[in-house]
Order: structure tokens, then C-alpha cells, then sequence
């Protein structure tokens, strides 16, 4: 199935505290987002976008997609 939604992440209830916090459901929002657009522009599954390709268009967009420490 090709679903993507932001408010139903794979986590412990640990993570979870965090996840739920506003800004991070607004960036995960915006990466659905990108992914879903990625898709349909190159008539893909979602699970076919390239992660390069997506994180470009994140990064671009101003969205901290890694952080290095």
C-alpha cells in the first residue's frame, strides 16, 4: 500500500514523547509531503523515491534532516 502519514511513526513510547511534539509532526508533515510529490512526479510507489532525492529536496527547503555531531 502507498501511504504515507507523519502522525503514526514506528517508535517506542520513549521516542514517542518526543515525536509528538508540534514542530517535529510539521517536519514530518513536509517530508510526507516531499515524498508524495516526488512520487507522482516521476510516477513512482512511494517506496521507490530515492532517499538522496528527497533528502535534497528537504535540505533545500530548510528542514535539518541529519545532524552531525
Amino acid at each position: 500500500m502507498n501511504l504515507l502519514t507523519p502522525t503514526c511513526p514506528s517508535s517506542s513510547h520513549v521516542a514517542y514523547g518526543a515525536i509528538r511534539i508540534e514542530w517535529t509532526f510539521m517536519a514530518l508533515g513536509q517530508a510526507c509531503g516531499a515524498a508524495a510529490s516526488l512520487a507522482v512526479e516521476n510516477t513512482v510507489p512511494v517506496q521507490k523515491v530515492p532517499y538522496t532525492r528527497l533528502r535534497d529536496v528537504l535540505t533545500a527547503a530548510g528542514q535539518v534532516v541529519e545532524i552531525i555531531g
